[in-house]
């Protein structure tokens, strides 16, 4: 038995606990756990933000240094256009072919895009042809169709958002837009003519042509297109700001 303590007598510090009593809800305890984490919060968001902000300083400063932002714009309209292209063949379209209007609109400009290049390969190319459909049949047994993925309505979509999501001044987007998109319409229609020079006179390299050299091509024009909205539209308001 230890001297100092009577067995008689219970320690003085000592007292009995009872777990209910720790977990027992009280007003004032809530109050201050939800002050306290709060506080917690709103640190965390000043000291994020702060460091955000200086990331954002030092990489503003470095691109500014090296001489950086024509490779970052070039990068931002890459990633755009790539990230936009994957969103509409994994989900986007297969979402859209629910909806009878979309059915409707890609049709339209299939047909819209059908008619004036057949138009140029019947009158000005002088080819005689057969046309059923949408599709422009050869002397060769060739044919070139134009199915609803031909439409260009995909590259609308893409040029639509590249421009919106790019800084610049919004009233001359209301027109630059649209006058990207007859241009896009336009280099759709050449390539249908194009196909069909090359179903006449080159059938055998018909898939080169199409996969390799004209569906690049259509991203080429894009960025010719963007190019021209960041030198003579976003740059200058830039400029002028600054």
């Amino acid at each position: 038995m230890c001297p100092f303590i009577s067995q008689n007598r219970p320690l003085a510090f000592f007292r009995p606990f009872a777990p209910s009593s720790f977990f027992a809800y009280s007003p004032l305890r809530s109050l201050d756990f939800i002050l306290n984490l709060k506080i917690i919060i709103v640190f965390w968001l000043f000291k994020t933000n702060l460091m955000t902000n200086k990331l954002i300083q030092d990489y503003t400063s470095f691109v500014k240094k090296n001489k950086l932002q024509p490779i970052v714009d070039v990068a931002i309209f890459g990633i755009i256009i790539v990230f936009f292209h994957f969103l509409w063949w994994n989900g986007l379209k297969s979402f859209l072919l629910n909806f009878m209007g979309f059915q409707q609109l890609e049709l339209f400009l299939a047909h819209q895009v059908f008619l004036p290049a057949a138009w140029v390969v019947e009158n000005i190319l002088q080819y005689p042809i057969k046309t059923v459909g949408n599709a422009l049949f050869f002397e060769n047994n060739g044919y070139v169709e134009v199915v609803g993925s031909c439409s260009g309505l995909k590259q609308f979509y893409q040029w639509t958002i590249l421009i919106l999501l790019f800084p610049g001044p919004w009233k001359k987007k209301l027109w630059f837009i649209p006058m990207g998109l007859l241009v896009i319409h336009i280099v759709n229609i050449l390539r249908i003519v194009i196909l069909s020079v090359v179903t006449v006179h080159w059938p055998d390299q018909w898939d080169f042509i199409h996969l390799w050299v004209l569906r690049p091509f259509f991203y080429v024009v894009i960025f010719a297109l963007w190019m021209i909205w960041e030198e003579k539209f976003r740059l200058p308001a830039l400029a002028r700001k600054g």
